[in-house]
């Protein structure tokens, strides 16, 4: 009685037709030690196949850099606005404050502001920042044109602006620009808190060099020298004016900022700001 071939026989029958070129050439070339040798190299074939498949795949940065670390597109800015100059760009955040504001001349980096108490004291106010030394239009009805001095002040919310017609003498002493002023100046807080109204201030700039300092100074005395002339003529065309200036003179003699400090003692100086 005839039986059917064990199952076993069918599964090594289906072995052998999964890898023909492996098993079957080599079996009708070899028998005995060359089919245990072909049997070793189609188990070796085996595992490299699955090796190749579990390895993970080539990585380079670019390709695994996760999308949201991608550079984002970031919108140009217009030309109008990339085609601008530091003093452009400074000039328009000046006008923002004093719109009358019509060129920057020169700028010092940081500038820090000192009231003057008689005989010889110096305090210094909580004002510090970058100075600008501006040239500004005169007020409605008049002609021409003035200098100031802007400090963006970084120290507080209110900035400083000194209008050079308002000075009666200016002076460089040392490292400070002294100015004295024709009537008490806009309010300025002192470091201890205190709010004063001077009239002399101190402005202690910094400098590379030496001669910056200087630079800064003639320009300023240039501007004040023509605020001056400008604010004499002026004066001489007014009678109420003139009659102001007689009685003035009746008081006194003028003091400049020489005559004020003319008992300076060196020690009263302010140090340079840290």
């Amino acid at each position: 009685m005839s039986r059917s071939a064990p199952r076993r026989n069918q599964n090594n029958h289906h072995q052998n037709n999964a890898f023909p070129n492996n098993l079957s050439d080599h079996s009708n070339h070899h028998i005995g030690h060359s089919h245990g040798h072909s049997h070793a190299r189609t188990r070796s074939h085996q595992l490299q196949h699955q090796h190749q498949h579990q390895q993970p795949p080539t990585s380079d940065y670019e390709s695994d850099t996760p999308q949201h670390m991608a550079p984002q597109h970031v919108a140009a800015p217009s030309a109008a606005l990339a085609g601008r100059t530091n003093t452009e760009l400074n000039l328009g955040v000046l006008r923002r404050y004093l719109p009358n504001i019509t060129s920057i001349l020169s700028i010092a980096a940081n500038a820090v502001v000192y009231t003057f108490e008689p005989p010889s004291q110096w305090k210094r106010t909580n004002t510090e920042g970058t100075m600008f030394i501006c040239s500004q239009r005169k007020a409605p009805g008049e002609v021409g044109e003035t200098g100031c001095l802007f400090i963006l002040n970084r120290k507080g919310l209110q900035n400083f602006v000194l209008d050079l017609d308002t000075v009666s003498d200016f002076e460089l002493a040392g490292d400070l620009l002294i100015f004295k002023l024709d009537h008490a100046a806009n309010e300025v807080h002192l470091d201890s808190g205190e709010a004063v109204r001077p009239l002399v201030l101190g402005l202690w700039t910094y400098a590379e060099e030496k001669s910056d300092r200087e630079m800064n100074a003639t320009l300023i005395n240039d501007m004040w020298t023509q605020a001056l002339t400008t604010r004499d003529a002026r004066a001489a065309s007014d009678p109420a004016t003139i009659a102001t200036f007689a009685e003035s003179q009746a008081t006194g003699r003028r003091l400049s900022v020489s005559d004020l400090f003319s008992a300076y003692n060196g020690n009263a100086m302010p140090a340079p700001a840290q």
